[in-house]
């Protein structure tokens, strides 16, 4: 039996700037932003790096892993002299660039030390419930060194709307003229306020509508974030307010915490009820968290559609579960300037506390990557209770076959990475995968579409969807760009992590783990004969794959478009 390792720890600067210097170094070295030279030691795949920084040589030791990737030890990184300013300054790119950058790593940095600083976190998160997890998995995501960046953030507001501190707010809500608001729910206007906020809410909005001289004929209502109001109120929702276009009719309803995209709320009030989606003004790991426009009212379409294919697969709605939580409902504010443009949306979602069975536990996927304070993995127990590959292999089983199903058999991507997924376990055994998130992420090819015909009619949901234009929305030119979505999500930046971690904590080889995951790939293709011609044209068995490179992207801003390096498929020496 496998025995983990307690790794030592080593912080002469505060344990944030120490992990975020490591974390933006190994993006800049994997991604070719950073020239360096690599060579081998006498101590197995340890590696020597060496680069040359403003005339001044470093030398840091590591491994590059499976994919690529780049792990450096953080005890080099620290003796190293290496400093974050120093690795921008090596940086090819803009002036504009470098300093959002550089504000959104110490951004990160702040919040992080604040955290250490006045959060408590338990000895162990391994018995907690996932609305917990939600709050206490504060590590963001383990590549980007922009974790926690919150732009338009202060102390207080990350107090108060970050996940971490577990502070409980209302909703706030407006009146918007019913001409500037588009839906999609799954009843009439009233019975579905009725269902989601309750008479009591419903009646107290109403009355508040009432003595602003507003009707329901002429405005429609939104939730709005506390955050979003108190950022929009005096800029660009001025003049709305002004001109009676949007009414406010203040905090009402059922508290809320953040989850862990900050964006996402679950009701704490009623767990099982809806987890809501909102839009806020701020840049968070890479992207600007507002709502696509589009999206928001197509998002229960492509739920359907989804669910549909599940419902009447026997292989994913039995054998190999995916549960989708289902966005059911949307709102979209539709302004004329472009600056309100996705600020005013909202989508509901399904919890996992309607899904789960009694006898089932719900954890955040990236759960599965974290160390807890004893210095183990916090799947420890599990690991020494089944032994570390007979549950690996059932993950494996249970995680990732459903996705690849899904593409191979029906020729739908989604972006299955650790924050969109929640695993659900027995006693530490997997059971099932829930996958969320689908409204700005979903791909396919169509003529790779096992079923055409349910294809939703996304012409008939927006009109932007006119501009047909492969690789703008949810249709692609090729089927690259699936195998891209998959292997980036669930490989590169997901389970790469879970890679890195048993070799570090129990000293199991990567090409083990990979191997061993092309076990079960080729067990399910034993089993799914007709797919192996579609599986060919995925073309997982090539020597290199084309992968999004994440902080190359903030480089070339005020560019938009997605930036690719080339890496090494793991599964091609398998």
């Amino acid at each position: 039996m496998q025995t983990a390792l307690a790794l030592p720890k080593s912080e002469p600067i505060s344990s944030a700037e120490s992990r975020v210097l490591k974390q933006l170094l190994e993006a800049l070295l994997f991604e070719g932003q950073l020239e360096f030279s690599q060579h081998a030691t006498s101590n197995g795949d340890r590696m020597r790096f060496n680069l040359t920084i403003q005339g001044q040589n470093y030398t840091l030791y590591g491994k590059q892993a499976g994919f690529d990737r780049i792990r450096v030890e953080k005890n080099t990184v620290l003796a190293s002299g290496l400093s974050l300013g120093l690795l921008l300054t090596a940086c090819d790119s803009n002036p504009d660039a470098i300093q959002r950058l550089q504000q959104e790593l110490q951004q990160t940095i702040t919040l992080s030390d604040w955290n250490a600083m006045h959060l408590h976190r338990p000895t162990t998160r391994r018995h907690l419930s996932s609305q917990q997890l939600e709050q206490l998995l504060d590590e963001g995501h383990l590549y980007h060194p922009c974790f926690k960046a919150r732009t338009g953030f202060s102390i207080a507001d990350h107090r108060l709307y970050g996940p971490e501190a577990g502070h409980d707010f209302q909703l706030h809500w407006l009146a918007v003229d019913r001409q500037k608001v588009k839906m999609n729910l799954p009843c009439g206007e009233s019975q579905f306020w009725i269902k989601e906020i309750g008479q009591t809410s419903w009646e107290l909005l109403n009355e508040r509508l009432r003595l602003l001289d507003g009707n329901w004929h002429d405005y429609a209502l939104l939730p709005i974030h506390p955050w979003q109001w108190l950022t929009l109120k005096a800029d660009m929702l001025h003049n709305w307010l002004q001109d009676g276009t949007v009414l406010y009719l203040a905090a009402a309803g059922d508290s809320y915490q953040a989850t862990q995209s900050v964006r996402s709320l679950m009701n704490v009030s009623n767990p099982v009820k809806a987890h809501i989606k909102l839009p806020l003004n701020m840049v968070n790991t890479s992207a600007l968290r507002t709502l696509e426009p589009h999206s928001v009212c197509s998002a229960p379409v492509i739920s359907h559609w989804l669910k549909q294919i599940v419902d009447n697969d026997p292989y994913l709605s039995q054998q190999q579960p995916l549960v989708i939580l289902e966005e059911y409902a949307g709102i979209l504010v539709e302004p004329e300037q472009n600056d309100l443009a996705g600020q005013l949306a909202v989508i509901w979602r399904d919890s996992i506390d309607k899904h789960a069975q009694p006898h089932e536990t719900a954890i955040p996927f990236n759960a599965l990557l974290l160390t807890e304070q004893d210095g183990k993995p916090f799947i420890d127990d599990w690991i020494q209770q089944y032994s570390l590959q007979v549950w690996l292999k059932q993950l494996f089983d249970t995680s990732v076959l459903p996705v690849w199903h899904l593409l191979v058999e029906h020729g739908i991507a989604i972006e299955a990475h650790a924050q969109n997924l929640i695993l659900l376990h027995q006693d530490g055994w997997p059971q099932r995968l829930a996958a969320r998130d689908f409204h700005e992420s979903v791909e396919f090819v169509e003529d790779f579409l096992a079923q055409p015909e349910l294809k939703p009619d996304f012409l008939s949901l927006d009109s932007r969807y006119a501009d047909d234009s492969p690789d703008t929305f949810y249709w692609m030119q090729n089927i690259d760009a699936l195998r891209e979505l998959f292997v980036d999500t669930m490989y590169i930046y997901n389970l790469s992590e879970l890679a890195h971690l048993l070799s570090e904590h129990y000293r199991f080889n990567e090409r083990q783990f990979w191997r061993l995951l092309q076990t079960s790939l080729e067990q399910y293709a034993e089993t799914h004969p007709l797919n192996v011609t579609r599986a060919a044209r995925i073309g997982m068995q090539q020597k290199q794959f084309r992968t999004e490179s994440l902080i190359t992207r903030k480089l070339r801003y005020p560019q938009t478009a997605e930036c690719h390096h080339v890496v090494k498929n793991p599964f091609y020496s398998v």
